[in-house]
């Protein structure tokens, strides 16, 4: 991905007078069909290539077209069905041939075998989390409220585009509305039997040890996230009354506890019989929701003290901490248990921080945290803090605001997630070859629920979208295994989330680690005349980059375009370079732009992913390849969305240009996107 220019005074006035402009536009703006929360209007149909104007210098206002998601395919059953067999097809202006998908499944094949025998370890640097932030903006200091009090986070990016003109232009993006406030806290199971099922540990079946502390330093991240945010809106966080009682440890029965320290001050075991307790026994003074990050035990966990220390702490007239308070009292933790060096194959206190970024994830997917028992938290033998252990935790506290920009947006991590599966080179009709054929190599890995050696595989090949499943993993459920299953037969995460991760084109520029064919330079070299579909897919986007409701889709488009079947307007644009490249992003109602935090801070290195085919001998025969239609349908359809629509949004099953193609091939029956 190419860098970002600086933007000057000018970019920076012309930045604030398209912000103007765009807020001004935004009341006028006409909901699209490709929204997932308005109905869609009937379709405006016209002949191609009329308009001679040349494509307006502002976003588009049109409508955009109905998601080829919602849509049904093979033999009048639902697209979701995995159980129709992709059967290759010579001269099919959609099928691929049989040998396009042969390669395509054995190049999945040499190349996950290649990562799944190196996952011996984790990447050198995995666990220095900064190096996931990129250009992620900071969360403001001072959350703005709307009239009526409450408080509103949204943004949107500012662009870098090609034009008529050499210098280019400065574009908004679609914006983002951050979601502050829940109803409910995400509820964690924490186990209490040997069979319980949580991270390194399924059915009674140990496959490593979970990190030490685990679930106790979960829930004080949670809280330190939690607290942070409730600060950035004018508001404090307070005590209830529904603290844990902790039993002496001379009267409690002879089941697993978690041991509070004689040495622990008031405050921590205060704040610990808080976090702990299955009633909220924090809350916010805010009184109508609580934050994303927001976690409570499903039942009361035993907690004991020793039976000669001092009375418990009285709550009358106490105030919470705040989160820099909590900094220092998960500090006092790290002393009194050893959290910081363990005999676990990865560091606790980043790891659990993973853990705490994805708790809105799962409240998005409704999925229930499963977490070790308590009482595996190992004490100190020497009261001896590590000397790193307060430069990481000063360092996590300082980069809080990048990290909390990426996780409260459940959608974008989950683009992230799902981009470790992405081909660049694949096309769309044989997206079910190769993850199928990705199925095939990871299933014996699922099967045994071995979530640690599958993040390390997934590390191998994308260090960035590894972290966050690693934090997915951790957190215990082991049914996010099934979405996967389903995602690499489907293209989705299943009936309850549709989307699958659609990919998104800011966090891939924030993170600067593409998750589409959108991110990456067409360099196909084409007779005069003819055009990569891709690149006139991305000229086109360029004019709708401020559509916050259009979903985007991964995979590579295939049949290249014909001079002929492309608007007018845009013959000028072909002959100049294209260019879209991310400058900043703007935060409704601050005054400034945040550059983001590799510009902020300094040390940034970017992970490096491993996107290269790793060939190799395939250990199968022909017969043995079988992909079905679902995830090959589905991209297909999604590109003939695309394919159908001009830059100003209107649609025309004229506009697709793929030779031979009709409305009644059989995989456009009742296809809702000719509607």
């Amino acid at each position: 991905m190419m860098e970002p220019p600086l933007a000057s005074d000018d970019h920076a006035q012309a930045i604030d007078e398209l912000w103007a402009k765009i807020a001004k536009e935004r009341k006028q703006r006409r909901p699209s069909t490709t929204s997932i929360e308005h109905p869609p209007p009937k379709p405006r149909r016209k002949p191609p290539r009329t308009s001679s104007q040349r494509p307006s210098q502002k976003p588009s206002q049109r409508p955009s077209p109905r998601p080829a998601r919602e849509d049904v395919g093979c033999d009048n059953t639902s697209i979701d069905s995995i159980d129709c067999a992709l059967e290759g097809q010579v001269g099919d202006p959609l099928l691929p041939e049989q040998s396009m998908m042969d390669e395509t499944w054995d190049d999945a094949q040499s190349t996950w075998r290649a990562f799944v025998a190196n996952a011996n370890g984790w990447p050198a640097g995995f666990f220095d989390t900064p190096r996931i932030l990129g250009d992620i903006p900071a969360i403001p200091r001072e959350i703005p409220k709307n009239s009526k009090g409450r408080s509103i986070l949204e943004g949107q990016p500012i662009w870098h585009v090609s034009d008529l003109n050499k210098k280019g232009k400065l574009t908004a993006g679609a914006r983002k509305r951050f979601h502050l406030l829940c109803e409910e806290p995400v509820r964690a199971s924490i186990a209490e039997r040997q069979d319980s099922s949580f991270f390194g540990h399924v059915d009674g079946i140990s496959t490593e040890p979970a990190p030490n502390g685990l679930t106790v330093l979960i829930f004080c991240w949670s809280y330190i996230l939690c607290a942070s945010l409730i600060e950035r809106q004018g508001y404090r966080v307070t005590y209830t009354e529904h603290l844990v009682e902790p039993q002496p440890e001379a009267t409690s029965s002879g089941l697993p506890a978690f041991r509070l320290p004689s040495d622990a001050s008031d405050s921590l075991e205060r704040w610990l019989c808080a976090l702990l307790a299955p009633t909220m026994g924090w809350t916010t003074s805010q009184e109508c929701g609580l934050p994303p990050w927001a976690l409570i035990c499903s039942t009361a966990p035993r907690i004991t003290r020793p039976p000669a220390s001092r009375p418990r702490p009285e709550l009358v007239d106490v105030q919470a901490p705040d989160s820099e308070e909590a900094l220092l009292l998960l500090k006092e933790l790290c002393f009194l248990y050893d959290l910081r060096h363990s005999d676990a194959t990865m560091p606790a206190l980043e790891s659990s921080f993973i853990a705490a970024l994805a708790i809105p994830y799962y409240r998005y997917a409704g999925l229930v945290p499963q977490l070790p028992p308590l009482a595996s938290i190992k004490s100190r033998k020497s009261a001896n803090l590590s000397d790193d252990c307060d430069e990481i935790l000063l360092r996590y506290f300082d980069h809080l605001p990048y990290y909390m920009t990426l996780s409260l947006q459940p959608l974008s991590f989950g683009s992230i997630l799902w981009s470790v599966f992405w081909q660049p080179s694949v096309a769309c009709n044989v997206t079910s070859s190769w993850l199928n054929s990705t199925l095939d190599v990871l299933e014996p890995v699922i099967a045994k629920r071995d979530v640690g050696q599958l993040a390390r595989i997934f590390a191998a090949r994308r260090p960035l979208a590894a972290v966050l499943w690693l934090g997915v993993f951790l957190l215990g459920d082991v049914k996010i295994l099934d979405r996967i299953r389903y995602f690499l037969r489907s293209l989705t995460e299943g009936k309850a989330l549709p989307l699958g991760g659609p990919p998104d084109i800011t966090v891939s520029a924030w993170t600067r680690s593409p998750q589409s064919f959108w991110d990456v330079p067409c360099e196909s070299q084409l007779p005069d005349g003819i055009y990569d579909r891709a690149e006139i897919f991305q000229r086109r986007l360029n004019f709708r980059l401020s559509d916050q409701y259009l979903i985007l889709f991964a995979w590579k488009p295939f049949s290249p375009m014909d001079k002929t079947g492309i608007e007018i307007d845009l013959y000028d644009y072909l002959k100049h370079p294209f260019a879209r490249q991310y400058v900043c992003w703007q935060w409704r109602g601050a005054s400034g732009v945040e550059r983001g935090f590799r510009q902020e801070q300094k040390g940034y290195v970017a992970p490096d992913d491993n996107l290269d085919f790793h060939f190799g001998k395939p250990n199968i025969t022909p017969s043995e390849r079988s992909a079905n239609t679902a995830a090959s349908k589905r991209a297909t359809l999604q590109m003939l969305d695309f394919s159908m629509m001009t830059y100003r949004g209107e649609r025309s099953f004229d506009y697709v240009s793929i030779p031979g193609l009709t409305k009644h091939h059989r995989w456009l029956k009742r296809w809702r996107g000719l509607d």
